[in-house]
């Protein structure tokens, strides 16, 4: 058998489609979408090998039944390619998509039933320049209008979907439909050539290498079907295994030595593995710089803008982060002026020009409020020249391109645009990845928050320094900070020493105590123990406390809450000796907020009800969370202290309002309850038959409906892979 231009591309293509669709397949082995690639990709590989088995120099009829075995998984290739556009666009909430999808399984089978037969290939010969003719039955001439029928079908669903998309999903749409119409070329050639003896111009399976090659582009240049690091590890391990094994065979068949070339092969053989577990690291360490870099950027924002209170240092420490974690060539921030009704900028990168200030009655400011979504330049760009009579558009895109913006970034805090950040090109000329997209939004929304923090610690800034109170505050939460550390560093040392005295007595055959003695020890440090287990819970509940939670917003478990907020209040419940009852329903649903904030609406509820019950003899506190309603959690706090006035019952949320004297504490605490409960959605008020006759806090906040577990597990996968 001699190896032509043919046999060699048969081969090459089959192994490049092989490897890749091995390479999908392992990337996304739960991803519909992925799967049905990697099968067509697999299918047309194995079909690709049909030009090596019509050249074996080998019995016909053997040739005959090998290539009708070949033709197997080609009857699978027009369903499955359907199968793959039907998953990509998501065409299984349409029922006429979904009766052809079956149709077109039902064909294959069909069609397998008669490969084997002389009604799908009659027979084979060669004709004078020993071209293969193939004889085709009945079947096989359908399977050729079926194959045609099933590609114009579903590109015309790909075309549709194209020419509404936009961005980089239209982008790899495009990329999806030219490699399929290269492959389906490549059929009909395949189809002329077997049925009619036709010499080919040129191998029509350079067609399916060009498939390939274009698919593996697509996937390097345009993140298609995220699975690049598994093409790298692919390629890495063909590369290598094919120097270890191709090296000693050239010098065995060009020199003839064959005995150095075991040698060789030997150790190429030992050597293989770590170069290529070296050279894996390499690739990951390149490939995975976005996702490292992009969860840089979450772990410095998450941390660094919940303690910035300076709206200037904020806004620098964002354009700082974003310019250093994406490397681009254009950052700034702009914030909302309330007085002017402008936004103007706050922070920029050096390299950014064009500074513009803009009114809020601009069209890239109405997009912005009413989408609440990044604006991806490539997008609009699109969509506006897809309507050439929409003015806003192009207002839109003129006014990106005097920002040299690619990207920008809504900051939307309750319904209102606080800002918007403005990112240029990446330096390294990477794309804005839908993941990328997403976290960015997300970063966003959290910018939103923390600028709010910011305006609202200036204003409470600005107060408290009037009133004297800014510099007790800063050393009172110093004073909690430092207390909690230092007495958390001592807790560790006794529990150390704890475990080896435990250990040492229990566990040691030299350690002998009579009977009586040694049960009163272990009960002493079961004791000791329980003890020092108690404090470290309470330190842990405090700095807990004193993080003020993340601000972003996830399912929480009251009852989880509640749990932390006791360690931190029951001391001083019991030196006050109150008689507090707590009353928290079983099975409460989960809301949406902060597991820390909502222990700070319970500690503020109950210190202000400590408070108010301080002058009385009998003091009694009662805190109760239970499910009002169908979809609405409510605490109550009740307390029989000196009450609420009338004339102040509906402002005793605000900032400047306090029952307490001048010296007594800042009236903040109210306040801060009333923030948190309007970030969650939630309803907070008092209620007070007036002075002397107690009051009640009450609070309701918006539950989740479904299954808690779920929930609960969902939010910590979703916590752990961001962290």
């Amino acid at each position: 058998m001699k190896i032509n231009a043919y046999m060699f591309l048969s081969i090459f293509a089959s192994l490049a489609c092989i490897l890749l669709a091995v390479a999908v397949y392992c990337r996304g082995k739960s991803d519909p979408v992925k799967k049905r690639f990697s099968l067509v990709t697999f299918l047309i590989g194995i079909w690709s090998l049909f030009p090596v088995i019509s050249n074996l120099n080998i019995l016909q009829s053997v040739v005959l039944m090998l290539l009708r075995a070949v033709y197997v998984p080609a009857i699978f290739v027009p369903a499955v390619f359907y199968d793959f556009i039907y998953h990509v666009l998501e065409l299984n909430k349409r029922r006429i998509p979904t009766v052809v999808l079956k149709i077109f399984y039902l064909n294959s089978v069909v069609l397998v039933f008669f490969v084997f037969s002389p009604y799908f290939i009659q027979s084979i010969s060669r004709n004078p320049d020993l071209i293969l003719r193939v004889t085709p039955g009945i079947f096989l001439c359908l399977y050729i209008i079926y194959f045609t029928f099933s590609f114009f079908y579903s590109s015309s669903y790909l075309v549709k979907i194209y020419r509404s998309s936009l961005g980089y999903f239209k982008v790899q749409l495009g990329y999806i439909m030219v490699a399929f119409a290269i492959a389906f070329i490549s059929g009909l050639i395949h189809f002329l050539s077997i049925i009619f003896g036709i010499k080919e111009i040129f191998p029509h399976d350079i067609l399916v290498v060009v498939y390939s090659l274009l698919i593996a582009y697509a996937i390097v240049k345009y993140q298609l079907m995220d699975i690049r690091l598994a093409i790298t590890k692919a390629g890495l391990f063909f590369f290598i295994y094919a120097l270890v094994l191709g090296i000693p065979f050239w010098l065995g068949y060009k020199y003839q030595l064959w005995q150095h070339a075991t040698w060789v092969s030997i150790l190429l053989a030992t050597a293989g593995p770590f170069i290529y577990v070296f050279l894996k690291k390499k690739a990951e360490q390149r490939i995975l710089q976005e996702e490292i870099r992009t969860q840089e950027l979450l772990s410095q924002a998450s941390y660094g803008m919940t303690t910035i209170r300076d709206l200037q240092k904020l806004s620098k420490f964002i354009i700082d982060v974003l310019s250093k974690n994406l490397h681009l060539d254009n950052a700034s921030i702009y914030l909302k002026n309330s007085k002017k009704h402008t936004y103007v900028l706050k922070a920029s990168k050096s390299e950014c020009k064009n500074h513009v200030t803009i009114d809020v009655d601009a069209p890239l400011i109405k997009r912005l409020v009413s989408k609440k979504h990044v604006i991806i330049y490539e997008e609009i760009k699109i969509l506006s020249d897809s309507q050439p009579g929409n003015e806003d558009l192009k207002s839109i895109v003129r006014q990106m391109e005097i920002f040299s913006s690619s990207v920008i970034i809504p900051a939307v805090e309750s319904r209102v645009l606080t800002g918007f950040i403005i990112l240029g090109e990446r330096k390294d000329s990477t794309i804005y990845s839908k993941d990328l997209i997403n976290i960015l939004s997300a970063l966003g929304n959290q910018a939103a928050l923390a600028i709010e923090n910011c305006n609202y610690w200036q204003a409470e800034s600005k107060r408290m320094q009037e009133e004297g109170l800014r510099e007790r505050m800063t050393a009172l939460d110093h004073m909690a900070s430092s207390m909690a550390h230092e007495i958390d560093n001592p807790m560790h040392g006794v529990r150390t020493s704890l475990a080896f005295i435990k250990d040492f007595i229990i566990t040691d055959p030299r350690f002998v105590v009579p009977e009586p003695l040694d049960s009163d020890m272990k009960d002493a440090i079961a004791r000791i123990e329980s003890l020092a287990e108690r404090v470290s819970g309470m330190i842990k509940a405090i700095l807990d406390y004193s993080r003020l939670g993340t601000g972003q917003l996830m399912p929480v478990k009251i009852n989880d809450a509640v749990k932390d907020f006791l360690e931190l209040i029951t001391p001083q419940i019991k030196k006050d000796k109150v008689d507090f009852k707590l009353e928290v329903e079983d099975n409460l649903p989960l809301i949406m907020g902060d597991r820390i904030q909502v222990e700070e609406i319970l500690m503020n509820f109950v210190r202000n009800s400590l408070h108010a019950v301080k002058l009385e003899e009998d003091k009694k506190i009662s805190l109760k969370i239970f499910k009002r309603d169908k979809g609405v959690v409510r605490i109550e706090c009740c307390d029989n202290g000196y009450g609420i006035k009338e004339e102040i019952l509906k402002d005793i949320f605000l900032s400047s309002m306090t029952t307490k004297g001048s010296s007594e504490g800042t009236g903040l605490g109210l306040y801060r309850v009333r923030k948190i409960v309007d970030l969650f959605k939630g309803k907070v008020w008092a209620e007070s038959e007036g002075k002397g006759m107690g009051s009640t806090l009450i609070v309701e906040l918006p539950a989740i409906e479904g299954n808690m577990e779920e929930m609960l597990k969902n939010n910590i996968n979703g916590g752990s892979e961001k962290s």
